[in-house]
């Protein structure tokens, strides 16, 4: 969490907020208090899904600017638990494992488009063994697989969050780096090709002055570190 204080001496004003997510360290001075970066910074974050399941038992988690939240409670937990019952197994038994497993991946992937196609969240994480993605795959809608950032190997009902959130924050770390180098990639092109990219100071504070920057890239680190 971060500390955001707004406080004015002359209306004797002083208050503090929790906010989720890390904003760095800075102090605006002015008339007014300054919002719009941390509305900005609020608004720019992506919401990750993290759905977790194996052939009993389906979670769903929420991991938005390193805080993590579980929501399970939206899923109809009535549905008929399988299970293996003695020793002996028939054929008829084994298929019906089979295709109540199948309904149970099916309903879990009907309810991740359905929030997804609610705004819930903007990317998707799925937690399993590995013997069981092939089949929760299987089900997965075409953009859920669109937005699928990657998945972990875990056991769903007995992880913590602790555990979940840091299997799945190196996910969305490599994203990230991912999605930066592709933007970097377009804006040097873009500069290259003495179309849309700027690069250097000079250009970029032309580019401003026009009116024409959408995207501004900057480094926190100095040169050469």
């Amino acid at each position: 969490l971060t500390k955001v204080i707004f406080a004015c001496r002359s209306k004797n004003l002083w208050r503090e907020f929790d906010v989720p997510g890390d904003f760095g360290c800075r102090i605006d001075v002015g008339a007014n208090f300054t919002l719009a970066p941390l509305i900005a910074q609020q608004q720019g974050r992506r919401r990750y899904c993290i759905a977790l399941a194996d052939r009993n038992r389906a979670r769903l988690l929420l991991l938005e600017a390193r805080h993590i939240s579980e929501h399970s409670q939206v899923l109809d937990e009535d549905k008929e638990k399988i299970r293996t019952t003695g020793t002996r197994k028939s054929v008829h038994l084994e298929r019906k494992k089979e295709q109540d497993a199948r309904r149970h991946f099916t309903f879990l992937a009907e309810h991740l488009l359905h929030f997804h196609e609610h705004k819930d969240y903007d990317c998707l994480i799925i937690g399993c063994r590995d013997e069981t993605w092939p089949d929760i795959e299987a089900e997965l809608h075409p953009d859920l697989k669109r937005i699928l950032v990657g998945r972990f190997c875990c056991d769903p009902g007995a992880a913590t969050r602790e555990e979940i959130q840091e299997k799945a924050q190196p996910l969305i770390d490599a994203r990230d780096r991912a999605d930066e180098q592709k933007l970097i990639e377009r804006t040097m092109g873009g500069f290259a090709s003495n179309a849309l990219g700027a690069v250097g100071l000079s250009e970029v504070l032309n580019a401003l002055e026009k009116g024409e920057v959408r995207t501004l890239l900057w480094t926190s680190k100095p040169d050469g570190e």
